[in-house]
């Protein structure tokens, strides 16, 4: 029906569109048929709400509400979680971020909870959306602010959340206070600078770090103080909302930076658990965390008896086979929204030795870089004082170490994150020259990173990205100087300290490759972390691998018993254990590899590009 009635629109507009142009030639001169673009923009809202609903089009925010009204309408009494509070910590510059918030809430409300939204309001102009490569004065930062907030306001407001803004939480006078503070404190104390028992100073730094987007120069003070004033204004918030609304637990997106990780640290403080929500590696899908210990707050990290569990089951067939066909489609041509495949991997070894340059004549260790200014230093303990000071002293290390081909792969990422000075850079800035066994992976270079897994002998990390859970797999030796994912689960050399991590560098000619056990137990946390772990938001719309927007038409899913997942993700707040799918859920997930939901997106966006 919605679409009869649709496409009988459509032929309407173009008769009229041809009598127009036939009949009175003289507006299309003039007017370039802007009359035909104004009934087009109009008429169309004055189609059935379903069928515009049907056909994914925007809708107006009144239409959203009433969306919303009508679900609270069917709810029924919920006893599963009444009387439990969740504070929703999302002071997020982006919108997208406080859509998936809003959704999360509105299932926890409709299953009995009390949930509040925080939201930022521009108090504070030092942010994330701030950086080097924007071309944006210093003195002009708060200009964004206002429609940030509006956006922002709006995607919560949609969804009908209870909302507090940071300014309100504070007011003027707190927040003239904490300038002072800000102001006051001796420059040299900033990074480690403590308020009411929170190091503020650490997260000013982080925030600075991921401004000057690898940038190897000095902080400037005025911006180290802007982002102090930044971590002062959220932790006094969260200390003054928490205690207010006495949460039983706390959702963010991240746990790090000035805009969460203070608010992070006062529940730590509290004992309230945390659920941090994170980006997954396939379109549309996300980790959740919930997190006691605040020592490592890194996604995706399995629990200790949520590894011991599956430590103790073997894969079965099915299991092994899912997970190599995940890994296949991974590193196939843009087959993962965190990576881009320049090329899709080779048959055959020797092409790539060639075009690597290297032989076989001796081990093949691999270097792998992170993006080193993001979440450098406040998401789990590492070795050194930095990405960067790991680098330098890694490749200074192993320009003695001539009995093996060393490879520095840099992160593909430095290309799509913005990066300013990377790996690269601080390579060439510190080392006029690097010796014949010694060669550098450019993050440009057209190789496929399973290919340079294939043929390498072990490789080496520093925070750890998936290249170390990958190459486990592989039965590979990973040396790490930091806590990841797969650190201290047996399979891994932890050179957690950094004599301890030079010394595994100095041994890497000797290490043999990993024993059964080691690389089985690898392939368990590997299928985990891919395939129990992503959780799938199927009511978002996707765009390039990234959640765009709350697909309206599956509002209801948000009810409880309508979507297994979103049940799964509810009960996880309360429930106690890690956020894994069921066999059922995983099956229906990757049986596919397409993205549906932006082939679903598609739909609207060809729908408004016929409008305009």
């Amino acid at each position: 029906m919605g679409g009869e009635v649709f496409g009988n629109m459509t032929n309407i507009f173009f008769e009229i569109k041809l009598y127009i142009k036939k009949n009175f030639p003289i507006i299309v001169k003039f007017y370039n048929i802007n009359i035909i673009r104004y009934i087009r923009q109009h008429v169309i809202y004055l189609l059935p709400f379903s069928v515009r609903l049907q056909k994914a089009m925007e809708l107006t925010f009144n239409e959203r509400r009433k969306l919303v009204q009508k679900l609270h309408k069917q709810k029924r009494e919920q006893t599963l979680f009444s009387g439990k509070r969740v504070l929703f910590w999302e002071p997020a510059p982006y919108p997208i971020h406080i859509a998936i918030s809003s959704c999360v809430g509105t299932a926890l409300s409709l299953r009995g909870c009390n949930v509040e939204h925080v939201i930022c309001d521009g108090t504070p102009n030092a942010c994330i959306a701030r950086g080097i490569e924007n071309s944006e004065s210093f003195f002009d930062w708060g200009k964004r602010c206002v429609k940030c907030y509006k956006d922002c306001n709006n995607e919560a407001k949609a969804f009908q959340m209870p909302i507090s803004s940071i300014g309100k939480i504070l007011g003027h006078e707190t927040a003239a206070e904490l300038r002072k503070i800000a102001q006051s404190v001796n420059f040299n104390d900033i990074c480690s600078y403590e308020y009411k028992g929170i190091n503020v100073g650490i997260y000013a730094e982080s925030s600075l770090l991921r401004h000057y987007k690898g940038k190897m120069i000095k902080y400037e003070e005025n911006l180290l103080r802007e982002y102090l004033f930044s971590a002062l204004v959220f932790t006094e918030a969260a200390i003054r909302k928490i205690d207010l609304f006495s949460p039983d637990v706390i959702y963010m997106s991240h746990a790090i930076y000035t805009h969460w990780g203070p608010a992070f640290r006062v529940a730590m403080q509290r004992k309230i658990p945390v659920v941090k929500m994170g980006g997954g590696y396939l379109p549309g899908f996300t980790y959740f965390r919930k997190i006691i210990d605040g020592s490592n707050v890194h996604q995706g990290l399995l629990s200790d008896s949520g590894w011991n569990k599956r430590k103790a089951q073997v894969l079965t067939n099915d299991e092994n086979e899912l997970l190599d066909q995940y890994i296949k489609h991974r590193y196939a041509q843009n087959g993962c929204s965190d990576l881009s495949a320049l090329e899709k991997p080779k048959e055959d070894e020797n092409t790539i030795l060639k075009q690597l340059g290297i032989n076989r004549s001796k081990p093949i260790w691999c270097i792998f870089t992170n993006v080193g200014w993001d979440a450098s230093i406040d998401v789990s303990p590492i070795a050194f004082q930095s990405p960067t000071e790991w680098l330098v002293e890694t490749i200074k290390t192993i320009i003695n170490i001539q009995d093996i081909q060393w490879l520095i792969k840099i992160h593909p990422g430095e290309i799509t994150s913005g990066t300013v000075n990377g790996a690269e850079d601080i390579i060439k800035e510190y080392f006029s020259e690097l010796p014949p066994h010694v060669k550098i992976i450019s993050s440009t270079a057209a190789i496929n990173t399973y290919d340079v897994y294939r043929i390498i002998t072990g490789g080496v990390t520093c925070m750890g990205n998936t290249s170390g859970l990958e190459l486990t797999m592989l039965g590979k030796p990973m040396i790490v100087a930091g806590e990841s994912i797969y650190a201290k689960k047996g399979f891994t050399y932890d050179g957690l300290s950094v004599d301890k991590y030079l010394d595994y560098l100095k041994m890497a000619p000797k290490i043999q490759p990993l024993s059964k056990e080691q690389q089985e137990n690898a392939r368990k946390l590997a299928y985990s972390h891919f395939l129990q772990q992503q959780i799938p938001l199927r009511m978002f719309k996707t765009i390039n691998g990234r959640f765009s927007s709350f697909d309206w038409r599956k509002v209801e899913s948000l009810i409880p018993s309508k979507d297994q997942v979103m049940d799964i993700i509810c009960e996880r707040f309360f429930k106690g254990g890690d956020f894994i799918l069921n066999d059922e859920i995983i099956n229906a997930n990757f049986n596919t590899w397409e993205d549906k939901q932006t082939k679903i997106s598609n739909i609207g966006k060809n729908v408004r590009r016929w409008i305009k």
